[in-house]
């Protein structure tokens, strides 16, 4: 099985928060897509709580397409990573990823501004599959502390594993 380009950092050396282009590719047709690695946590070391994450996920795909689309990018998706560390964004196009940074903070600026759980979208029997796995509290939480810190720019090349570490992992 081929090593995932993931798979080719080291996560200990992170500059947590960070934004990271993880990846870039062409489509067929000529576009470029790029995945962003947008980590919240350090690695092994502390995970998001899993009721903000999901009210999280509910609120910041829309808040990163209202800060960060224009006519040359558009916000895919944003997804968060199961290890509970951060969310994966993928986008057509390619933001700077001090532009990402930016706009991940706004999008944490718009979360501080969420009155109460009314306010989330999709939360509903309908459009969320675990409804009762929420909590705006810790949502907000989450994002006073990214806000509080900052958000570092983190490079693949800086981060990468050498051949003869990938050996003998």
């Amino acid at each position: 099985m081929p090593l995932l380009d993931s798979a080719k950092v080291d996560q200990t050396r992170m500059n947590v928060p960070s934004v990271r282009k993880a990846k870039s590719m062409t489509t067929p047709k000529g576009d470029t897509i790029c995945v962003y690695d947008l980590r919240f946590c350090i690695p092994n070391k502390e995970r998001l709580n899993e009721e903000g994450m999901h009210t999280l996920e509910h609120l910041f795909e829309g808040f990163m397409h209202s800060h960060l689309d224009t006519k040359t990018v558009s916000v895919i998706n944003v997804s968060p990573m199961s290890s509970r560390t951060g969310f994966y964004m993928s986008v057509v196009g390619i933001p700077l990823e001090f532009d990402v940074a930016d706009a991940w903070l706004a999008s944490m600026e718009n979360v501080l501004n969420i009155n109460a759980l009314s306010e989330v979208p999709e939360l509903n029997q309908y459009q969320c599959g675990a409804q009762d796995l929420h909590s705006l509290d810790e949502a907000k939480h989450i994002a006073r502390n990214i806000i509080a810190a900052g958000i570092n720019v983190d490079h693949n090349h800086d981060l990468c594993l050498s051949e003869e570490q990938l050996k003998v992992l």
